[in-house]
């Protein structure tokens, strides 16, 4: 579930529980705006308390146990799972298996960074079935235009159709990153309309971007290009060993796109990764046959185990 279906989810049943997965702060923040909703908000003074953390996991507990004031439900949002031990986590749980019937939590789970959230599994995994997840780690394909337009409405700024897409390219949609970068482009435009070239002109791309655009180049056989964007990846402080997984990584998924029989979206859940992130992998492995990928992914393979062994 992301952001956008809160709303409608809260009309049919109202859980004990929502976990925020990400660590997108506006994102946190937007969903919670939602999630208070459920309570009685001319009593909201007295029914909804926030946590910054879990250091006071007893605490967290004893004001879920207190009866609201004045309201049907109390509202407990806990912005961190930071200080979350094993002991935290199995009070947690106990917890959840009987909740009170008149508060509702909402727990952000950050304990995994939004670059691994496909690649590892979260600590309080376990807990997800007494709830609702909502994912937090960007927004929504379908809503980032909206978010980026309300936020330049806010500053009587106009921005362009291809300005909003290329800054969805360059920040990953992440609604933090994306509110930083609007207030840069929003002091560089001085009141005129915000166009692509200024975001291209301001806005550092993403690295995954950057590597797709290595990976973009090479496929064309646009070799200046392909070695701008590698010294530029350089420059910024990325390591070469690092640079070798993302380029394993990127390859993997042209690879997949090209021989997946999977829909753009289905596929994209598959990987762990966003649907705009499969439409651009399929656009850049029409250059390539699927063999010629599967060989470039097992060589990339072999160099990287070779220099991680020392091999080379």
């Amino acid at each position: 579930m992301n952001v956008g279906d809160i709303k409608k989810r809260l009309s049919v049943e109202i859980l004990p529980v929502y976990f925020l997965k990400g660590q997108d702060f506006f994102m946190r923040d937007l969903a919670f705006e939602f999630l208070k909703g459920v309570t009685d908000q001319d009593f909201a003074d007295f029914n909804i308390n926030i946590f910054e953390d879990c250091e006071d996991i007893n605490g967290v507990l004893q004001t879920l146990n207190t009866a609201p004031v004045f309201a049907d439900r109390r509202v407990v949002f806990v912005k961190s799972a930071d200080g979350l031990d094993d002991n935290g986590k199995n009070k947690l749980e106990n917890y959840l298996k009987s909740p009170a019937d008149f508060s509702v939590l909402v727990f952000t789970d950050d304990l995994v960074a939004n670059e691994d959230i496909a690649k590892k599994e979260s600590p309080v995994h376990r807990l997800y079935k007494y709830g609702d997840v909502v994912q937090i780690s960007g927004a929504d394909e379908n809503q980032y235009a909206t978010y980026v337009t309300r936020e330049a409405m806010k500053c009587n700024i106009q921005i362009d159709e291809r300005a909003v897409k290329l800054l969805s390219v360059y920040t990953r949609r992440d609604m933090t990153r994306t509110v930083g970068e609007l207030k840069k482009l929003f002091d560089y435009s001085n009141g005129e309309r915000i166009t692509a070239d200024v975001v291209e002109l301001l806005v550092a791309p993403d690295t995954d971007y950057k590597v797709y655009a290595l990976a973009n180049s090479l496929s064309k056989g646009e070799n200046a290009n392909a070695l701008k964007t590698l010294y530029s990846l350089l420059e910024n402080g990325e390591s070469a060993s690092a640079l070798l997984a993302s380029l394993l990584s990127q390859y993997r998924r042209l690879f997949e796109a090209k021989i997946s029989s999977l829909s753009t979206d289905d596929l994209a859940k598959a990987l762990g990764v966003r649907s705009y992130a499969i439409s651009s992998a399929k656009e850049v492995a029409r250059a390539y046959t699927a063999v010629e990928l599967k060989k470039i992914v097992d060589s990339l393979h072999a160099l990287e185990y070779e220099f991680k062994s020392g091999i080379k």
